[in-house]
């Protein structure tokens, strides 16, 4: 497990008039998905907060969907880095790791003792949650979770 690969999302920004056409490129592994996310901005630093958006919005509905989420793809000399907050891409990787291990949210919660609305907004991409709370989601399915430096 990795956090890496959900972190740092390469894209290309293409400039249009006064904004920006952005292109987010994922790294293709899933069939449910295209390989690029398209968006856009009205300048540099509102089309960099809507290619964030775009990972996370197509994350959550893959993840309502039960699908796994794509990791980045490879960078280009050219591309520009997206970052994916943190706690994003961390909930990203304990959903991809539910799916793979088979565990159901209602596992959890039952391991837990949780509600769904607990688990819910405990694993909300918009929200930040405590490293405690995500690290007893990750032992709770039998991976505990481990930072490096």
């Amino acid at each position: 497990m990795n956090i890496e690969k959900y972190l740092k999302y390469p894209a290309q920004f293409i400039a249009e008039g006064s904004g920006y056409a952005v292109t987010v490129k994922n790294d293709g592994t899933s069939e449910h998905v295209f390989p690029e996310f398209p968006t856009c901005g009205d300048n540099w630093d509102d089309a960099m907060k809507m290619a964030i958006d775009v990972v996370i919005t197509m994350a959550e509905s893959l993840i309502k969907d039960r699908q796994m989420v794509p990791g980045a793809a490879e960078f280009q000399e050219s591309d520009v880095t997206v970052n994916i907050p943190y706690h994003a891409a961390l909930k990203i990787l304990l959903r991809n790791t539910m799916l793979e291990e088979r565990y159901r949210p209602a596992d959890v919660c039952k391991k837990l003792d949780w509600t769904s609305q607990e688990f819910n907004a405990a694993l909300s991409l918009r929200k930040k949650t405590a490293i405690d709370t995500l690290a007893a989601v990750f032992e709770a399915i039998g991976r505990p979770l481990k930072i490096e430096c």
